[in-house]
């Protein structure tokens, strides 16, 4: 017992290190996620300090898709009700990652990486070539939906 009592201050050291530590690397990720969102804004000629304000950085993530500004409710909606509500979030956001994927060329097995892998996928595509398509009737294989070509 007395060998615990006097190795406290040493594992107490120990807990303040491994926190330190955790705390760099989440706030690394933290910063990594906000560079990159406010890139993928900036590309689709949106604001990208609109990624700092938790509520309008939904509504710009939503634009950004091309998905409909009502959505945010069906977000409200998640946090409300319980377990209909997380299951229709979930649902609406991997649609919303879908969208983020097929704005910047991508296909929908991106929006699989996007999904499970964010801090891989966002900074690749705001950081990668992709370039954004405001177009609706663009299809990402290069045929044009006005044209009739398929």
């Amino acid at each position: 017992m007395e060998e615990f009592i006097n190795s406290s201050p040493d594992l107490f050291r120990g807990f303040i290190a491994f926190f330190m530590a955790y705390m760099f690397i989440m706030l690394g990720i933290t910063a990594l996620m906000i560079v990159s969102i406010w890139k993928i804004f900036t590309k689709a000629g949106k604001p990208g300090w609109a990624v700092l304000v938790p509520g309008y950085s939904l509504v710009i993530m939503l634009e950004v898709a091309k998905k409909p500004g009502p959505w945010v409710f069906i977000f409200l909606y998640g946090i409300l009700v319980p377990l209909a509500g997380p299951i229709a979030a979930l649902v609406f956001y991997i649609l919303m990652l879908n969208g983020i994927s097929k704005s910047f060329g991508y296909s929908a097995g991106f929006t699989v990486g996007l999904f499970f892998l964010p801090l891989i996928f966002f900074p690749i595509v705001a950081f990668g070539g992709a370039k954004y398509i405001d177009d609706e009737s663009h299809d990402p294989m290069g045929a044009s939906l006005d044209s009739g070509q398929l």
